[in-house]
């Protein structure tokens, strides 16, 4: 995880970003054209290290606009992670069980406002 700090250093935290939500997007939308395991792994792999190293930039904007409470930020940056990563888990589960989600017929017809 060297690249934060050379990030920090030359003030590339805007354009380090930028390309994490880019190339995280690029994969998203390659899983969508192609589906698969090989490609889901790939893709995870990728986006994964991608996110864990923009994960001390993003930490290091909350502390340096925070001032005296930025652990605070911080903290409350990280639980906020934590708190999406557990409702997208509960929408996983919710959806585990559901054809249309793993059908070309989305949004499933209990989200469908026409009903």
């Amino acid at each position: 995880m060297l690249l934060a700090p050379w990030v920090a250093m030359r003030g590339a935290e805007a354009m380090l970003l930028r390309l994490v939500v880019i190339m995280t997007a690029a994969g998203c939308l390659a899983l969508a054209v192609r589906p698969g395991v090989a490609a889901g792994v790939v893709m995870m792999f990728f986006a994964g290290a991608l996110l864990l190293a923009s994960l001390p930039v993003v930490l290091e904007i909350a502390e340096r606009r925070a001032g005296d409470a930025g652990a605070t930020a911080a903290a409350l940056r990280w639980l906020a992670g934590n708190a999406g990563g557990l409702i997208v888990a509960r929408i996983v589960q919710a959806l585990l069980n559901e054809p249309a989600a793993a059908s070309r017929s989305w949004p499933p017809s209990w989200c469908s406002p026409f009903r």
